[in-house]
């Protein structure tokens, strides 16, 4: 996770944004967010 901060030779806000964006994209892919249901399971 930090070799790829380490590859910068600068880190500042675009490098920030950047990833962010990219952590962003790979927390959705292992955590995926809840699906929508009707209300009518469990009751």
């Amino acid at each position: 996770m930090n070799r790829q901060i380490a590859l910068n030779e600068s880190w500042g806000e675009p490098q920030m944004e950047a990833r962010a964006t990219f952590l962003a994209a790979q927390a959705l892919k292992l955590w995926p967010g809840p699906t929508a249901f009707s209300g009518k399971e469990g009751a």
